[in-house]
């Protein structure tokens, strides 16, 4: 169909070309991954041709969401609304449906907004039709992410299913792929990593048996899956899987995956003994995080990084963070800001305040423990035990490292021990010194990691 919309096109049979880009809009976008090809066919036809196609409208509006154009999108949506008003048939239904729809889509990209992304979600699921299931995998991803947000990872799970189900029957492999990679990261938030691991493993298995393994999206499998590798100090895979999934995050539309990779190659050149190079990749993502043009993004990648400043000792990219992390009001802990609040914690104990630190934590232990979060969990137990030994409180530091230990153990978490250097280390030995990881059954575990604290120096 791309040769026929192509030749009209040329030939200025704008209307044929129009029907044909309405029938294929989907197909383009959720299977093939065109959007740029698609902007590009739109930008080709007469702007008059808009007034009177309400799915045109819908496919332009669609193109325009990549790019991050979302006030231009909203016009074209609102062209749309305008024309079906007054009307009540099942295409109006339909193009409700989808308006809805593309109006969650852009309260989750423009401002992660849960309740509009769910009250969105559940109009389109109630307007579209049963059998139109490429978007309702999309309404389905959509209802999925707005629970992952209120940090429902048990719903989270039950919807993403649901979208990943649709999405590869009805051949959306765009939101298919998003869905996997989503599930694969609140299954890891449950604690389920090498569930998580094995679900992203078999989908690279099956889009290369399809040769598809050169699709765009597949960019934020591979950098997850890095992310879990690296994790587990399997540093070559790790490098394998990144790099990877750089290159084709590059090639997509732009977007925060491409960020997600380049804020996780400082840790992984870190782990392989590379400083220089790690805090010139960390240096490179935030002058390009710089230009990123959605606000939610850039406070994720700079708290992430934190734990990497603390650990090269740049006092004053961590100082300037302090300034501007916007925490003073005490918001609540929630999913959206549960990693700013880790990172807080971390500065507070390397700057030797423990006792603040160890308020905080216990707002993301509660925060953790009360939604399943066992691959939160874990970690902020870890730091509750740094706090603790800096306080001189020995044995509650001990008592909750066996506890974050117990969990890291069975996700096959290292290097969130080992990037915590001498004073995790120190703490390690202590409990072998006593005998405390043996009675507990944790010392196969403890002895794996401290032999890689050895091997780091």
């Amino acid at each position: 169909f791309g040769e026929a919309i192509q030749h009209f096109i040329a030939a200025k049979k704008y209307d044929q070309a129009a029907a044909l880009i309405e029938a294929q809009t989907h197909p383009i976008l959720f299977t093939t991954g065109q959007v740029y090809t698609l902007l590009e066919w739109l930008a080709e036809l007469p702007a008059d041709l808009f007034q009177s196609r309400p799915r045109l409208n819908i496919a332009k509006a669609w193109t325009l969401i990549s790019p991050n154009q979302f006030d231009a999108a909203l016009e074209h949506l609102e062209t749309t609304r305008q024309m079906i008003r007054g009307t009540q048939d099942a295409e109006t239904s339909d193009l409700i449906g989808e308006i809805a729809l593309m109006r969650g889509v852009l309260a989750e990209m423009s401002s992660r907004d849960v309740a509009a992304m769910r009250e969105q979600a559940l109009l389109a699921w109630d307007k579209l039709p049963e059998n139109d299931l490429m978007l309702r995998c999309l309404a389905a991803w959509l209802l999925g992410l707005s629970y992952r947000y209120d940090g429902d990872t048990s719903n989270a799970e039950i919807y993403l299913l649901r979208a990943i189900s649709l999405g590869r029957e009805a051949g959306n492999i765009y939101f298919t792929l998003v869905s996997i990679v989503d599930l694969s990261a609140v299954l890891a938030e449950q604690g389920r990593p090498r569930e998580a691991y094995q679900l992203l493993l078999q989908t690279q298995q099956d889009m290369s048996a399809t040769n598809r393994q050169s699709h765009p999206r597949l960019g934020h499998l591979y950098i997850y899956c890095s992310r879990i590798l690296l994790q587990w100090n399997q540093l070559e895979e790790a490098e394998k899987q990144l790099s990877l999934g750089i290159d084709l995050a590059a090639h997509d539309v732009a977007g925060e995956v491409l960020f997600f990779g380049m804020y996780t190659m400082p840790y992984l050149r870190l782990a392989q003994g590379k400083r220089k190079e790690a805090i010139k990749l960390a240096r490179e993502c935030l002058d390009r995080l710089g230009t990123y043009p959605l606000p939610y993004l850039p406070p994720i990648i700079k708290s992430n990084l934190i734990p990497f400043w603390i650990h090269v000792d740049d006092y004053d990219r961590i100082e300037e963070w302090l300034g501007k992390c916007n925490l003073e009001l005490r918001e609540p802990i929630c999913y959206l800001n549960e990693d700013i609040y880790t990172s807080l914690a971390k500065v507070l104990i390397w700057q030797g305040q423990p006792e603040e630190a160890l308020k905080i934590l216990a707002d993301l232990c509660s925060f953790a423990e009360s939604h399943g979060r066992n691959g939160k969990l874990f970690y902020v137990m870890a730091l509750q035990a740094l706090a603790y030994k800096q306080k001189r409180m020995v044995d509650m530091a001990l008592g909750k490292l066996e506890g974050s230990l117990r969990l890291g153990e069975l996700g096959g978490y290292i290097r969130n021990f080992v990037d915590e250097g001498r004073p995790m280390e120190e703490l390690l030995q202590l409990g072998v010194t006593r005998g405390l990881w043996k009675r507990a059954g944790l010392g196969i575990y403890v002895n794996s990691l401290l032999k890689i604290f050895r091997q780091e120096g």
